[in-house]
């Protein structure tokens, strides 16, 4: 099992990058090989949120190596979409 918890791009107008676009690539690969070092063809299974950023980062880095995961959200669907994925914009909502 992963736990997996991490930032969310940045907001535009954010004045202090912390997750800025540009890096979406980078993390991108950091998150995929930090499962290849994990995953050792065994069972494992991946959960996190599916915040714009790092959550969704995650899943697909798990889709990737056919690695399951569980989708687990602190807030009612809908709210949480409105509050974690929709101010990043529609390719992280289409994602």
């Amino acid at each position: 099992m992963i736990a997996f918890s991490g930032h969310r791009v940045d907001d535009e107008g954010r004045t202090t990058a912390r997750f800025p676009h540009s890096a979406e690539a980078s993390v991108a690969s950091v998150l995929g090989a930090a499962l290849d070092d994990l995953f050792s063809g065994g069972v494992m299974r991946g959960f996190a949120a599916l915040a714009s950023g790092g959550d969704i980062l995650f899943h697909e880095a798990c889709l990737e190596r056919d690695i399951p995961t569980t989708i687990l959200l602190p807030l009612p669907v809908e709210e949480f979409l409105i509050e974690s994925v929709t101010p990043s914009g529609d390719d992280w909502m289409d994602r």
